[in-house]
């Protein structure tokens, strides 16, 4: 993908950079690997290619995914403490 405008404002000043990008969802600031994408001086937007966009889902991912492994073990060692022996 590439520009010679900005897409939303058509500012010609739009640039490729490469590095983390970091970003606020739900009050909870969160940051990508490198990554390579676009970014407008003019009003601030950034625009992201397909392998940028899956990194950044993988970002968003992982509280979710430590949570939810954390659940889980928490619910199986709960689990592993209320089993009762079974008679022979």
């Amino acid at each position: 993908m590439e520009f010679t405008a900005c897409p939303l404002c058509e500012s010609p000043s739009i640039r490729k950079k490469k590095g983390v990008y970091k970003f606020d969802i739900h009050g909870e600031s969160l940051s990508t690997p490198v990554i390579q994408y676009w970014e407008c001086p003019n009003c601030g937007e950034a625009f992201f290619d397909r392998a940028a966009n899956r990194k950044i889902d993988e970002a968003l991912m992982q509280p979710r995914k430590r949570k939810l492994e954390n659940r889980l073990q928490r619910k199986s060692a709960s689990r592993r403490q209320t089993k009762k022996p079974q008679p022979a």
